[in-house]
């Protein structure tokens, strides 16, 4: 590679290197036309192989740079110049995990919250159909403001030249054998689940402060991966809980079925997993780790002495209280003066008239609850009062029994969640942008404005619930949805308005090829008030595909549990016996159609 320092590459003038690795080198550069600085990867020599390959970067590099996520370095140009095939993306000012972590570990809580922006930015990137390859801390940057951002996605497989395996004596190739899932060097089919297993890698020399595997060569790499079970975690970290260790197990599955099948399922596994955020992560080795258990055992102690004399004081105060009540029961009760007779005789006579003073018992009314109401998103849901309703029918054998199942107070969405609100979830980062932007009779569906009120589709179960998190709500359980279909009527009705369906009640049977914006549909309202109850789009709820009767403790309402979930409601594809009100629709976690959708609810 000849020295580029001081050069140009086109528009970008060479000012430093910043990194190498076995595959190119990174420099930082002067973009010369927009007059900001960029980073530069160009591609090794040796790498510059048949024209083929040089179709395959630039196919890569245009995929990447439509890639836009807060924790994704920002892919902004690519190029050749002379021999040199080049990639252009932001530069950000900051240092590697790998160098944070030098000499030091994290604590595990901490560990999982610096890797869960990662896992949601490679999520954001499989479902643009984009698998990184290369997952390892010194891809991950940390910034200023100490937040993740991974970088030289998709490169691996930009480099990896006429598809073959290319393990150099520097450990670099198509992806780093340390942190490479074991279908990588076995030259299979590479999938997300790869990403997984390196961030599961990556995670564990974070917490552990070594990796699983480590030899002097890649092959030695290979070959312990091969026949070597996964060191146990707890063995290097003796305190580490037994639920980290297990996520960790699952992650590392060499067998790629057995771990998490998509980055959704672990960032699920992760928000399960987290309960706070530390402001200081970077934790120095044992000794200072050490000195803070030796300062909480003080503390404890502290906490100890102050609960025993917080205790002492309410006792007091309990006794003082009991003793003043006691006193107040046994005292005279309220004289009437009007009947006290005075004599002026020696002995006075006393008449008194005891007239016992009753305070009125308050009888405490509930507040009722607003019949509506807008939450923190601005999303407008509706109350579906207690009680209960009948659940099921006799129409298919999945519906049977009908049984009656009792419900407390819930609101939910009046509509649909739109292409509008779903995006807003994508822009604040709680969310995957859709899998396909069109629908099935419209270019752009997705980002065109025109259809901003009509319902989101292309998202899945797991979608879906991150949506509803990010609103502060959950997807409905199927006796949610179902309640909300059909209220508490006797006998219970087959679709949400009643007995009668024709193309005024719902968007069906391709009477319009395509979804309709949402609550387009007045005579289609359910007994509460509640639109596309049938038709439009089908709904996800949460609970898992299992037999009637239905019940939360049977395992249904596992949100981490695998398993196909149910879908409600019918589309606009179905014919009328999807619509009614009872119907369970079986699907896979992962689908995504241009005919399914989903509605939040929330307790009040």
């Amino acid at each position: 590679m000849p020295n580029l320092i001081g050069k140009s590459l086109g528009r970008y003038h060479i000012l430093e290197q910043i990194g190498e690795g076995g595959m190119a080198i990174v420099y930082k550069a002067f973009d010369t036309r927009l007059e900001r600085e960029v980073a530069i990867k160009v591609v090794l020599p040796t790498r510059q192989q048949s024209s083929k390959f040089i179709k395959r970067f630039e196919r890569e590099a245009k995929a990447l740079a439509k890639l836009s996520h807060p924790n994704i370095v920002k892919v902004l140009d690519y190029g050749k110049e002379g021999d040199l095939p080049f990639i252009v993306m932001e530069y950000v000012p900051a240092g590697t995990l790998k160098k944070q972590l030098k000499g030091k570990t994290l604590n595990w809580k901490d560990a999982l919250t610096l890797i869960k922006p990662i896992a949601e930015a490679l999520g954001y990137a499989h479902q643009h159909g984009i698998v990184h390859r290369d997952v390892k801390p010194s891809n991950i940057l940390i910034d200023k403001a100490k937040q993740p951002l991974l970088t030289d996605f998709g490169v691996a497989k930009m480099l990896e030249g006429d598809e073959t395996l290319d393990l150099t004596n520097t450990g670099m190739g198509v992806g780093t054998p340390e942190y490479m899932a074991p279908e990588q060097f076995q030259g299979g089919n590479v999938d997300q689940r790869a990403d997984i297993y390196s961030l599961g890698v990556v995670y564990y020399e974070m917490v552990t402060g070594r990796k699983p595997f480590q030899a002097d060569t890649p092959a030695a790499i290979i070959w312990k991966q091969a026949t070597e079970t996964l060191p146990r975690p707890s063995t290097f970290v003796p305190d580490l809980p037994d639920k980290i260790e297990k996520f960790l197990l699952k992650a590392l599955a060499k067998n790629p079925s057995n771990r998490f099948q998509n980055m959704s399922e672990l960032v699920i596994a992760l928000e399960h997993l987290l309960s706070r955020k530390n402001k200081d992560i970077f934790l120095k080795p044992s000794r200072a780790t050490n000195k803070k258990k030796q300062g909480k055992k003080k503390l404890n102690k502290k906490r100890v002495i102050y609960a025993f004399l917080g205790m002492f004081i309410l006792g007091i105060f309990y006794f003082m209280i009991s003793y003043l009540d006691s006193s107040i029961k046994n005292a005279p009760s309220v004289i009437n003066a009007e009947e006290v007779v005075l004599s002026t005789d020696a002995a006075v006579t006393k008449t008194v008239t005891v007239q016992p003073t009753l305070t009125p018992t308050k009888t405490l009314t509930p507040t009722p609850l607003p019949a509506d109401i807008f939450d923190d998103k601005g999303v407008k849901m509706v109350l579906i009062p207690a009680g209960e309703f009948t659940m099921g029918s006799d129409y298919a054998d999945d519906e049977k029994p009908i049984h009656q199942v009792f419900l407390d107070d819930y609101y939910i969405d009046v509509y649909e969640v739109t292409n509008a609100a779903y995006n807003a979830c994508v822009e604040a980062g709680g969310c995957l942008s859709p899998q396909e932007k069109d629908s099935s009779a419209r270019a752009d569906y997705f980002e065109n404005p025109e259809f901003a009120d009509f319902p989101v589709i292309q998202v899945d179960w797991h979608m879906a619930t991150s949506y509803c998190e990010w609103r502060g709500a959950n997807l409905p359980t199927e006796a949610i949805w179902e309640k909300a279909a059909r209220g508490s009527v006797s006998p219970p009705i087959t679709y949400p308005w009643g007995e009668t369906l024709d193309e005024t009640f719902a968007n069906f049977q391709q009477n319009i090829g395509d979804t309709s914006a949402v609550g387009s549909y007045e005579k289609g309202k359910s007994v509460y008030g509640v639109y596309d109850l049938a038709g439009n789009v089908w709904e996800w709820v949460s609970s898992l595909y299992q037999p009637y009767p239905y019940d939360t403790t049977d395992g249904r309402e596992d949100l981490h549990a695998t398993g196909p979930r149910v879908l409600r409601g019918g589309s606009w594809l179905n014919l009328e016996g999807n619509l009614r009100a009872s119907v369970r629709l079986r699907a896979g976690a992962t689908s995504t159609s241009s005919y399914i959708g989903f509605r939040c609810y929330r307790l009040p």
